[in-house]
């Protein structure tokens, strides 16, 4: 299964997206470039399954999830990705 993330070009975000470009992750995730208005719609939409959003779109949308550390290990478990490559604790 490939999860779709929308990403935005920004260098905060350079390092989360490079993950998801550059390493064995990137095989399991087909990442679409936005701006962080659109990712908040993408993901409201339910176009996508991971959104790099601004803070104030948490509010707006409904059943979100933070990606804790327990989620990012889900993600890699799923993937079949070593746990060398997690972010994080």
């Amino acid at each position: 299964m490939t999860i779709r993330i929308s990403l935005v070009a920004y260098l905060n975000a350079a390092a989360l997206g490079w993950a998801f470009l550059h390493t064995p992750l990137k095989d399991g995730f087909e990442v679409i470039p936005a701006s962080p208005a659109r990712c908040a719609d993408q993901l409201a939409r339910g176009e996508v399954e991971i959104g790099v959003i601004p803070s104030i779109e948490y509010q707006r949308i409904g059943n979100l999830s933070v990606a804790l550390p327990s989620a990012r290990r889900r993600i890699c478990d799923k993937l079949g990705a070593s746990p060398s490559l997690e972010m994080g604790p």
